[in-house]
């Protein structure tokens, strides 16, 4: 998954959703309902737990130095 989040920039909680469901190999020639429910629901919980919809990438990188 930390492939996906770039070093600087901006993040919506779609772009998010979006590599989640790319990292679980969820692509978009996956099932669509399957697909857009749980896309949606990552995106909620994103929201909920960074506390806007779009964050800056630095907020979704761990580093292990710190």
């Amino acid at each position: 998954m930390t492939d996906f989040i770039p070093e600087y920039g901006q993040v919506s909680a779609d772009e998010f959703a979006e590599w989640v469901m790319l990292a679980d190999d969820c692509g978009p020639e996956a099932n669509l309902r399957f697909r857009d429910r749980h896309k949606h629901d990552i995106g909620i919980a994103f929201i909920r737990y960074m506390g806007a919809e779009i964050v800056p990438a630095q907020d979704l990188r761990y580093d292990a130095e710190i």
